[in-house]
C-alpha cells in the first residue's frame, strides 16, 4: 500500500479494512512515499505499534507508485500479494474470497473482482462488476474492456519473481503490468463479486484533470505500441488505435475552455446515465 498525499481519514479506513479481514494470516506492508506527510507517518507508526502485522517502509524521497510497490514486494513473504490503494477500502472477505479462488484454480495466477464506487465522503454511488471468467475468456475480456480495478488484484508471489511494476509508467502501470504478465504466460481470472470500495477522487480543478488525462493518454499510447503484438493477437488493435488516437487528438487539439465545459456537462449528466456500471458481456 503506497501512501503519498492521502488524507489520514482515508488512510485509516484503508488500513483498518485490511486488519479486519476474515483472513487473519497476513502482513500489511505500507510504503510512505512522501517524507513530508508527517501526519501519515505518525498514524502509520501508531498502527505498527498496535499490530505486529503492520510494516512501515519510509522512502527517503518520492519514488513514485511503481517503485514504491516494488519496494513493498521485495519485503513481502506471503504466497499471495494483494494490492490496495491507500484511499480504497477492502470488504472483510476480500482476501478469503480471492485466496480461495486461487487455491481452487491452480492455473490462475492473477485474479481481479468487482468494486463499489464511492464518493470522496464514502457514499456508494455505482458498481463495476466484471463477468466471471478465467483462462482465454478472461484474457479476451481484459483486452476487450480495457478496464479493471487495481485495488481488487491478488497475485501469486511467483508472478513477481518474474516481473515487477514498470516505474517508467506513471499512469496505466497497472494495465501495463497485467498485460506483461499475460505475455509471460500467467493465468488471469475475474470474480463476479465486489471485494473493495473504490474511492472516486475527482478534483474540481478542471485544468489539473485535463493535464492528468493528457498524461494518461500519452502512457496509454506508449503501452499500446510496446505491446502491439498482444493487442493484435486479441483483436483489440483497430479499436485501441481508434480510441487512443481520437482521445489524444481531442485532448490536445481542443481549446481548454471547450474541455472544461465538457467536463462540467459530463458531471451534470453522469448521475442520470450511470446509476450503475455492470459489465456482463460474454465471450
Amino acid at each position: 500500500m503506497p501512501v503519498y498525499t492521502e488524507p489520514t481519514a482515508w488512510l485509516r479506513a484503508a488500513i483498518e479494512s485490511v486488519l479486519q479481514q476474515t483472513e487473519h494470516s497476513l502482513e500489511l506492508i505500507i510504503i510512505l512515499d512522501n517524507p513530508l506527510h508527517r501526519e501519515a507517518r505518525r498514524l502509520l507508526h501508531r498502527f505498527a505499534v498496535k499490530d505486529a502485522r503492520v510494516q512501515v517502509i519510509e522512502n527517503p524521497s518520492n519514488l513514485g507508485r511503481g517503485r514504491s510497490r516494488n519496494v513493498g514486494i521485495d519485503r513481502a513473504r506471503g504466497e499471495y500479494i494483494a494490492i490496495l490503494d491507500a484511499d480504497d477500502i477492502a470488504y472483510p472477505d476480500r482476501l478469503k474470497t480471492e485466496i480461495a479462488y486461487l487455491t481452487k484454480n491452480a492455473t490462475v495466477d492473477l485474479v481481479c473482482a468487482g468494486a463499489d464506487f464511492m464518493t470522496v465522503d464514502g457514499k456508494n454511488v455505482r458498481q463495476f462488476m466484471p463477468k466471471a471468467a478465467k483462462g482465454a475468456a478472461a484474457q479476451n475480456y481484459f483486452f476487450a474492456e480495457e478496464s479493471f480495478i487495481h485495488s481488487t488484484l491478488l497475485v501469486r508471489h511467483r508472478v513477481f519473481d518474474t516481473i515487477r511494476y514498470d516505474p517508467s509508467f506513471t499512469r496505466s502501470q497497472d494495465y501495463e503490468f497485467v498485460t506483461r504478465a499475460l505475455q509471460h504466460g500467467f493465468g488471469l481470472a475475474f470474480i463476479e463479486q465486489p471485494v473493495v470500495r473504490y474511492r472516486m477522487n475527482v478534483s474540481d480543478n478542471y485544468d489539473a484533470r485535463i493535464d492528468k488525462q493528457r498524461q494518461t493518454l500519452r502512457h496509454a499510447t506508449r503501452l499500446f505500441w510496446r505491446h502491439l503484438p498482444v493487442f493484435w493477437h486479441y483483436g483489440a488493435y483497430m479499436r485501441r488505435t481508434m480510441n487512443v488516437t481520437g482521445l489524444l487528438l481531442a485532448t490536445h487539439l481542443a481549446p481548454r475552455p471547450i474541455l472544461r465545459a465538457y467536463l462540467r456537462r459530463k458531471e451534470r449528466i453522469a448521475p442520470k446515465r450511470l446509476p450503475g456500471i455492470k459489465v456482463r458481456k460474454h465471450y
